[in-house]
């Protein structure tokens, strides 16, 4: 399910954003989105609240590259390997080591759920 009110994104990685909604009937909402183009353009489709373009007809989970999904979130801080205790800075990390440390792993390289 997408967060409308958080970033989104096209599934393929388009930059998109939310221009507005409207409720064609009033259980429903329905959400307008622009996208960038091909050529630097911007396009606009309507979206459920699924996040799926809804000219698609697609089932809820159904992936489609014009789908949308809310943009990654960059994780922040570094974690000592042998220890699962997060620090916001390299150099507290390397504070907090203990012999033997396997690693220490800068966590802005990776986004939220990574890995799932």
């Amino acid at each position: 399910m997408v967060n409308w009110s958080k970033k989104i994104q096209l599934q393929n990685g388009r930059k998109a954003r939310l221009i507005g909604l409207y409720k064609p009937t009033r259980d429903e909402t329905r959400y307008i989105v622009a996208w960038e183009g091909d050529d630097g353009t911007e396009e606009a489709r309507v979206y459920l609240d699924t996040g799926v373009w809804s000219m698609l007809n697609l089932d809820v989970g159904a992936s489609h590259p014009y789908n949308i999904i809310n943009t990654p979130e960059k994780m922040h801080g570094f974690i000592n390997v042998y220890n699962s205790a997060i620090h916001p800075t390299k150099a507290e990390a390397d504070n907090c080591a203990t012999f033997p440390r396997v690693a220490c792993i800068d966590l802005s390289q990776f986004n939220v759920g990574h890995g799932k």
